[in-house]
């Protein structure tokens, strides 16, 4: 009930007409039967009796009319309720698909969040269902209520038959409710890896690897044992909800032929004329059906609630915008951020990943000075990733804290805190939008003179300046060929390249590089860091590169050894510490001999 009431209440914020349309259809719905049952009574007396042509003529002209105005009206109200549905859903998609930027990444990556998001979309199908039922019991309660009253006033006997009759299915359908509930629990998470499949096998990045070692065999092997298991999970529920659904069935169809025994009777003995007949049938028929439809439709709203709360969880997970405070502190913390002050520290920072059996991160502390460009290097699993992850707020740590000028970062609202950072990631993706509007996140259409002559600035310095200008369409080219066929797919190094310029154009007072020129050669790497060291200028930095000889551009050195920082220091005072930094550089350096000799 909780969960009808929370999809209630949503919907009234979302479309407040939408319960005054259902409530017009629900009227016109429930009273549209009435004609079926009482005119033909009065025709058949009629036709029987007097055959008064004036009378026939006006029944039949009410029994007309009456049908085409509630006709008329149920077509009305599905429509404008249909369009405000399906209005209203769009509108929870939309909230879903945000929720994911909204969220912590910790939450969002996770097993359970994205089961949680599938059963959410489950939920959504649900939400049409779930209105739908809402909007026939509304309907039936009113043709129940009529057709009862039409029994009552001439034979109320055979309601007590007709409610006896309906007693027998209830626990027939709610088997079904269970068996409902059960395959949607059983089914999502399967779904969800079919559906995963499908996208490897529509994506063109995993072609080649697929092709050359021979993966595609392998691939779907795995997609037909998880078809299997989905058929499986629904031959269970189909069987056992067509035996339950067929019983169901049978009971109304009894208690049909029973009824019509007893008018039957009544009919031969001259209890009943023939028009009375007819109406005391259609009623009881009426009346019979339209109660094993609420019913029905009152468990199936209750199944789609149980179905909806996935949904309603998901929508109500705390953002990372909720966890925050605005104090006096944070103020100030803010506005030296904005004058470029900017004073980092990790204070005996432990930090775990969900799925992980060690610490990434133990008892870390360390500074970075506001102004001061921080190089941090180590070995892979030495945690200098996950320092970045941490300082753009993507995990909280599960002890110690980050500050900024003094303040805990998790007090600081989290769109304000990021707009101070300019990060460019390890595995950072490009938009599959216009160039321009990749580098500066948002529509072409809004993007100024000054935006424009900051971004071919920002592309110039990391010299993307050439290949800029080869392109179709400039600046206007998109990035991918699935919106147009008129895109590109630029190489890995230029991708990097692109994603520097948006983390140049974007501003932040807190330059963070975490492997970006990965993909390019030494000499192209040492530009590239030459050239954000002049952009970055009068800013903090901190970056992380494998190449140890971009890190004497840093005016100091971090060196990570089993999540902690053992070494610290400029480039020529680790060298000469003959410790883990000097062991990785001549190792380094090494290679690049050997390579030079041969």
């Amino acid at each position: 009930m909780r969960s009808m009431r929370g999809v209630i209440g949503t919907v009234q914020k979302t479309e407040p007409s939408l319960a005054i349309w259902m409530l017009l259809s629900c009227l016109v719905t429930g009273a549209a039967p009435l004609l079926g049952i009482m005119i033909p009574r009065f025709l058949l007396d009629e036709l029987m009796g007097a055959q008064d042509k004036k009378r026939l003529f006006f029944l039949v002209g009410v029994l007309a009319v009456g049908t085409f105005l509630c006709a008329a009206g149920k077509a009305v109200c599905k429509k404008k309720t249909t369009v405000l549905l399906e209005d209203c859903i769009m509108k929870m998609e939309e909230q879903m698909g945000k929720i994911p930027s909204k969220i912590p990444l910790s939450v969002s990556e996770s097993k359970s969040s994205m089961d949680l998001y599938e059963r959410g979309k489950y939920g959504i199908n649900a939400f049409r269902d779930f209105f739908e039922n809402v909007q026939k019991i509304g309907g039936a309660a009113i043709t129940l209520a009529s057709a009862g009253g039409i029994i009552l006033a001439n034979r109320w006997y055979l309601l007590l038959l007709l409610l006896a009759a309906n007693l027998f299915a209830i626990p027939c359908i709610r088997q079904i409710k269970k068996l409902e509930v059960d395959n949607a629990r059983r089914s999502v998470p399967e779904d969800r890896e079919f559906q995963y499949y499908c996208m490897i096998a529509n994506d063109f990045r995993y072609a080649k690897d697929l092709k050359v070692f021979e993966g595609i065999d392998f691939m779907l092997s795995h997609a037909r044992e998880n078809m299997d298991r989905i058929l499986r999970i629904n031959h269970v529920y189909f069987t056992k909800s067509g035996f339950w659904n067929g019983l169901a069935a049978c009971a109304v169809e009894l208690q049909t032929a029973v009824l019509f025994g007893i008018l039957g009777v009544l009919l031969m003995t001259g209890g009943i004329t023939v028009g009375m007949f007819t109406m005391l049938y259609s009623a009881c028929r009426q009346f019979g059906q339209t109660l094993n439809g609420m019913i029905t439709a009152g468990n199936l709203a209750i199944t789609d609630g149980i179905l909806l709360h996935p949904m309603l969880e998901y929508l109500n997970q705390e953002t990372e915008e909720e966890n925050s405070a605005d104090t006096k502190e944070v103020r100030r913390c803010l506005e030296q951020a904005g004058k470029g002050i900017m004073e980092w520290e990790f204070d005996n920072v432990t930090f775990r990943y969900p799925t992980a059996s060690h610490n990434s991160m133990e008892a870390c502390s360390f500074r970075i000075h506001s102004g001061e460009t921080v190089a941090l290097v180590g070995k892979n699993g030495a945690g200098k990733t996950t320092a970045v992850k941490l300082l753009c707020g993507f995990y909280q740590p599960q002890s110690g804290v980050i500050r900024l000028n003094g303040v805990d970062i998790r007090s600081i609202p989290m769109k304000e805190y990021r707009s101070l950072l300019a990060p460019t990631f390890q595995d950072f993706q490009l938009l599959p939008f216009r160039l321009d509007e990749t580098i500066l996140c948002h529509e072409a259409e809004g993007i100024t003179d000054h935006e424009r002559k900051s971004l071919e600035r920002a592309a110039g310095s990391l010299g993307l300046g050439n290949w800029v200008k080869s392109l179709p369409h400039g600046f206007s080219t998109f990035l991918s060929q699935n919106l147009t066929g008129e895109g590109v797919l630029p190489s890995g190094g230029l991708a990097q390249k692109i994603a520097l310029a948006r983390s140049v154009i974007h501003g932040g007072g807190m330059v963070i590089m975490d492997e970006p020129t990965a993909a390019l050669d030494p000499r192209s790497e040492e530009e590239i860091f030459q050239s954000m060291a002049d952009i970055s200028r009068d800013k903090t930095c901190l970056f992380i590169s494998h190449r140890l000889s971009s890190t004497r551009l840093a005016d100091r050195v971090l060196v990570m050894e089993d999540g902690r920082v053992a070494e610290e220091g400029s480039h020529e005072a680790l060298m000469r510490q003959r410790g883990i930094y000097r062991e990785l550089y001549e190792a380094q350096a090494g290679q690049y001999r050997d390579r030079s000799a041969e």
